[in-house]
């Protein structure tokens, strides 16, 4: 994953040069870590962290087949939610640490986007 992480953060940085003004990039947990935080902070940005509970991304899971294409969506069996729920956990857990370096921290608790959006807005003064 660290050779991806390097080839996205090139990415990244040709995305914040060619645009100078306001624009929302949106990063996974992992955007916190040092490969892509140093590009982004050449630009010092406003930094979001949205904060859910496992359960709730676990009602958005989508899984992607290895050319990022979207696969059907399916049941899952209990022993896979099970799985899945202990990984989305320990996730948060690891990426918790980096989130000190947010300017905000959302709590998204299952909420709408468009709901989310509002109070994105609205602490942005937007």
């Amino acid at each position: 994953m660290d050779a991806y992480h390097k080839k996205a953060a090139v990415v990244l940085e040709r995305i914040i040069a060619s645009n100078p003004d306001n624009y929302v990039i949106a990063l996974p947990p992992s955007g916190f870590r040092e490969v892509f935080w140093k590009k982004i902070q050449i630009v010092n940005p406003v930094t979001i962290v949205l904060a859910d509970r496992a359960k709730n991304i676990l009602k958005r899971i989508e899984f992607f087949d290895q050319n990022s294409k979207l696969l059907d969506k399916r049941e899952l069996t209990e022993s896979e939610r099970e799985h899945y729920l202990r990984e989305i956990s320990l996730d948060i857990e690891y990426f918790a640490r980096f989130y000190s370096k947010a300017n905000y921290r959302i709590k998204v608790a299952g909420r709408e986007v468009d709901y989310v959006v509002r109070n994105i807005r609205e602490i942005l003064g937007l």
